[in-house]
């Protein structure tokens, strides 16, 4: 089976131009599957579902596998009708909150991906997904190379395949207070959509100035890029697809990347390795934000 690559939903609010300029770009590119739809802050509401389907439509049309993605922390009933309106469109879909495994249990639909925050790190909870209908599941970045070898051909077994994340910011939490809109002093239900301003997330800095975290509505990330780009081979021979989280300036670089190794034409990885920017702790079950050399 060949690796497939997969682009994970955007975690940023960019313009409504930027964003189809961005995917229109995707469209070009190695890339198979791709995950749309606004994943953080149901304020962000720049694009409409028919807008998102307006994407999907152009990557399929360009030989992309398409997944819509849901919110994933549901707090109000006009969150849960835009659930539905996701379910309801037809196209292959992403849990990220049980509030939509329940509209899609409800809805009979199976074949759906469980994404990396329904939080499975355990094999009855995965076993339960997938009887829920769940064909694919993204482990948690915290699952260390170790977890994930038993986990996963428990996955196989109950015919889901893995997608594991192998570049970009990793999702640490989700609150109901939006931490941008709290950093200006603005209330979060008249943010003024700062986070806007931010298409990388807001850095936050130790006292000793070393960058800790990145602030992004009510989602905080990691402020350094996880990167798998130079263990590969170690992650494909678990996952039956990787994954990119989007950012700014070099999702399209991390997907060549990816092609290359995938054609057995590796480039240059000095930009995926770099322990001022990069971490991959997690991987080897340590701290998240430690860039592990092993050589082992």
């Amino acid at each position: 089976m060949t690796m497939e690559i997969a682009l994970a939903p955007l975690p940023y609010f960019w313009t409504k131009q930027a964003t189809f300029e961005f995917y229109a770009r995707i469209a070009e590119t190695a890339v198979d599957r791709v995950y749309l739809g606004e994943i953080v802050c149901p304020r962000r509401q720049t694009l409409k579902v028919a807008d998102w389907l307006a994407i999907a439509t152009l990557l399929r049309d360009a030989g992309k596998t398409v997944v819509l993605s849901g919110y994933t922390l549901i707090e109000s009933t006009s969150q849960i009708k835009w659930l539905r309106k996701l379910c309801d469109a037809g196209w292959p879909l992403e849990a990220n909150d049980l509030t939509m495994v329940a509209l899609l249990e409800a809805a009979n639909i199976s074949d759906w991906t469980a994404g990396a925050q329904l939080n499975i790190y355990h094999g009855d909870t995965l076993r339960t997904f997938a009887a829920m209908g769940a064909s694919r599941w993204v482990p948690h970045h915290e699952l260390s190379r170790e977890d994930l070898s038993h986990l996963v051909p428990l996955a196989h077994s109950l015919g889901m395949t893995t997608e594991i994340t192998v570049w970009g910011p990793l999702a640490l939490a989700h609150s109901s207070r939006c931490f941008t809109a709290r950093r200006y002093g603005r209330p979060k239900d008249d943010c003024g959509f700062l986070c806007q301003q931010w298409p990388e997330g807001l850095l936050i800095e130790t006292q000793e100035g070393d960058h800790f975290l990145r602030m992004n509505g009510v989602q905080t990330q990691s402020a350094r890029w996880w990167s798998l780009l130079d263990r590969l081979d170690e992650v494909c021979a678990l996952a039956d697809a990787v994954r990119i989280v989007p950012n700014l300036n070099d999702t399209i670089a991390a997907i060549e990347a990816v092609a290359a190794w995938r054609d057995a034409t590796p480039t240059p990885d000095a930009q995926w390795i770099d322990p001022q920017r990069c971490c991959n702790g997690y991987w080897f079950g340590k701290a998240g934000h430690e860039w592990i050399v092993d050589h082992g």
